[in-house]
């Protein structure tokens, strides 16, 4: 996940013991520490199911290269600064009604237009960034 996931302990320590409860890694203590080994049985299923362990590698890194595009990459900048900015007027805002219901208002404005901007047809072949900043 090119150090941009890490999964929490609340998800990993409950799926390790799935596998072990499986058979297909074990557990030791080591250094006070409990370690996990892959077993024959567990290399066995991790074969059969190469196909689909491929297909999800596959996925992963297509979206990780496209996220490394200048233009993914100021879109989410964009986000982000949208998020900072609908919180600081939000919190300057929290006691004045009609001041939220314009906030409110402009946010599912501008979320309409983006769910409509998918019905709009592409101007660029699938994959190809534009040739120049377009407008919408």
């Amino acid at each position: 996940m090119h150090g941009r996931y890490r999964p929490s302990p609340g998800s990993v320590y409950p799926t390790l013991q799935m596998l072990e409860d499986l058979g297909y890694v074990s557990s030791s203590q080591q250094e006070g520490k409990k370690v996990y080994t892959i077993t024959d049985e567990g290399r066995r299923y991790l074969s059969e199911q190469q196909p689909t362990i491929d297909d999800i590698r596959s996925r992963i890194s297509s979206g990780w290269d496209a996220a490394q595009q200048p233009e993914v990459s100021d879109l989410m900048h964009e986000v982000q600064q949208l998020a900072r900015a609908l919180f600081r007027q939000g919190t300057r805002s929290l006691h004045d009604p009609e001041r939220l219901k314009k906030l409110r208002e402009i946010v599912a404005r501008t979320r309409a237009e983006v769910e409509a901007f998918d019905s709009q047809p592409s101007t660029t072949p699938t994959g190809a960034p534009p040739s120049e900043p377009r407008m919408v």
